[in-house]
């Protein structure tokens, strides 16, 4: 993630007013070490929400256990 920012790749073509979401997630995980996840967003429109994809687990990361 990037620190918690906010992102809307939405567009103003048909007049329609854009806003940026954010989203909190909490993980533990040993001192020290990373969680071993990466996230992305699906695809959506102004009718249907994004998913929230788990893009890539690291196989040596408390996330893959």
């Amino acid at each position: 993630m990037n620190g918690g920012s906010n992102y809307c790749g939405c567009s103003n073509n048909m007049g329609g007013v854009s806003h940026p979401e954010s989203l909190s997630v909490t993980l533990t995980s040993e001192r020290g070490h990373g969680y071993g996840l990466a996230v992305s967003v699906g695809d959506h429109t102004e009718n249907r929400s994004a998913d929230i994809l788990i893009s890539r687990i690291a196989t040596d990361s408390p996330a893959y256990r």
